[in-house]
């Protein structure tokens, strides 16, 4: 979901308005809202740990890197940035 999408599930849920309405971008108090949204996640990045090189008894299946990685799709899934090391 793009963040302009989480904007209007949200608009439209903080002002009880059924989940079809459409918002009408060209009001500038919506235009305003929206960039206030943006700007707000914008400076939120999530810094996951580094992956890891496996050890020799480790499994091959490298789940420590698998579930970085996960984790790292889903956070950016949500609109928000992911920064490893």
């Amino acid at each position: 979901m793009s963040s302009r999408e989480e904007f209007v599930a949200w608009y439209l849920r903080r002002f009880d308005l059924p989940e079809d309405a459409e918002l009408n971008f060209g009001n500038e108090s919506i235009k305003f809202a929206l960039e206030v949204w943006e700007a707000s996640r914008a400076g939120q990045v999530v810094e996951l740990p580094q992956l890891s090189k496996p050890t020799p008894w480790e499994s091959t299946d490298n789940a420590w890197n698998n579930a970085v990685k996960a984790c790292a799709k889903a956070i950016q899934a949500a609109g928000i940035p992911v920064k490893q090391s």
